[in-house]
């Protein structure tokens, strides 16, 4: 089911992702240079042994620095669901850079299909994350991450049992 949604999510963002989305101090991060100087099989099992802190800015090293960016990321992140949920809205709240902002928008979708926490369902979240977009001033940058918050009500893929 994961590995559905990053194909997805992946296709999506390649069609529609506006040019040029990380600030290059997010990119220098040396937690995570270290983080992916390791061989690909050795990366997703090594990330929980990182505090929550430091996951974050792998992963937004990974979703911002990397090209083609390191979705897993975002689903290693959103498997933690409700335990997470308060950290990444409070980063939503304080950052300014738009290529965050459709990150952390990204975990918060990847929550809702994996059914580890019901975004949807969170009135004051959703409110805080429809603020943010609606604050980005680049209107392609805006339609994009719009386009991403959308996916959060798009029905889910149904698994194969």
């Amino acid at each position: 089911m994961l590995r559905f949604i990053l194909v997805v999510s992946f296709s999506f963002m390649l069609i529609h992702a506006p040019p040029s989305l990380a600030a290059a101090k997010e990119c220098e991060v040396a937690v995570a240079k270290d983080y992916f100087q390791k061989k690909r099989n050795l990366q997703e099992p090594d990330f929980n042994s990182y505090v929550l802190e430091q996951q974050y800015k792998i992963f937004i090293h990974g979703y911002n620095c990397m090209h083609p960016p390191f979705l897993y990321l975002a689903g290693l992140m959103a498997e933690k669901g409700e335990a997470v949920v308060e950290f990444l809205e409070k980063k939503l709240r304080e950052t300014e850079d738009d290529g965050v902002v459709i990150g952390i928008i990204e975990v918060f979708v990847f929550m809702e299909l994996l059914q580890t926490y019901r975004v949807s369902a969170d009135k004051e979240l959703i409110e805080v994350i429809q603020t943010t977009i609606d604050n980005i001033d680049a209107e392609n940058t805006r339609e994009f991450a719009q386009s991403t918050f959308d996916r959060l009500y798009k029905p889910r893929p149904k698994t194969l049992n």
